[in-house]
C-alpha cells in the first residue's frame, strides 16, 4: 500500500519530509526497509543557526543530503531495491537535466533545493512541455497571502504546485526558480528496472 504524502511539522523539516515522501512515491509501504527511515531521521536537521546554536534550527545541510544519498544507496544494494540516489549540484542542475531524467526514468522523483523566502526543499514528481509539477511540504491555507501568486492544487495526490518552465529556468534567486548556478542542488531518486540477463 502506498502511503500518502505528508507535510512538514515545523519550519525546518522540509528535507526529511521530502525524503520520506520521495521514498513513499516510489515504493509500497511494505517494501521500505526501516533502515532507510532511520537514516533519514538520523542525518537530517543537522544544520544550525550559529547565533542560536540549536541543531536543526537552520534545517538540513547540503553535506547531509549528499551523505544520506550514499547511505541509502548502500541500503538499497543490500536489500536489492533497485533504488538509486544521485546527488547533483551547481552547473549540472538544469532544466534539461530534469526533462531528460523523467524521459529516461519514468519511475523517479527529484528533491530540489529551491528558494521560498529562504532555501527550501520540495519534491518534483513530473514535468511536461509547459510546467514542472511538485509537492511542496510547507502547508498553507488557501487564503494565505504568501502563496497568492502560485497555483495550488490541494486535491491532487502527487503535486500541489505547478511552475511555468519559462519562469523556472532563470538564474535570479526568486521563489521556485533554478536560481544562481553555484547554489543549485538536486537529489534524484530513481527506481531502476531490472535488466534482463541474456
Amino acid at each position: 500500500m502506498k502511503t500518502p504524502f505528508s507535510y512538514q511539522k515545523t519550519n525546518f523539516d522540509c528535507a526529511p519530509t521530502c525524503l520520506l515522501n520521495g521514498i513513499s512515491y516510489l515504493y509500497q509501504r511494505e517494501e521500505i526497509p526501516v533502515e532507510i527511515i532511520n537514516t533519514i531521521f538520523k542525518y537530517t536537521l543537522d544544520d544550525f543557526n550559529e547565533r542560536i546554536n540549536i541543531p536543526g534550527k537552520f534545517g538540513t545541510s547540503r553535506d547531509a543530503m549528499n551523505l544520506i544519498s550514499q547511505k541509502i544507496n548502500k541500503i538499497s544494494t543490500f536489500y536489492q531495491m533497485n533504488l538509486e540516489l544521485e546527488y547533483i549540484t551547481s552547473q549540472d542542475v538544469t532544466l534539461e537535466l530534469i526533462q531528460n531524467n523523467f524521459q529516461l526514468n519514468p519511475k523517479s522523483c527529484i528533491i530540489w533545493r529551491t528558494n521560498f523566502d529562504g532555501e527550501h526543499y520540495v519534491l518534483i514528481t513530473t514535468i511536461d512541455k509547459n510546467f514542472l509539477y511538485l509537492f511542496d511540504p510547507f502547508y498553507v491555507t488557501e487564503n494565505d497571502p504568501v502563496f497568492k501568486n502560485w497555483i495550488k492544487y490541494a486535491n491532487k495526490k502527487y503535486y500541489n504546485r505547478k511552475i511555468n518552465l519559462s519562469y523556472l529556468d532563470q538564474i535570479k534567486q526568486l521563489n521556485f526558480t533554478l536560481g544562481p548556478v553555484l547554489k543549485r542542488e538536486m537529489l534524484i531518486l530513481k527506481k531502476i528496472t531490472n535488466k534482463k540477463v541474456s
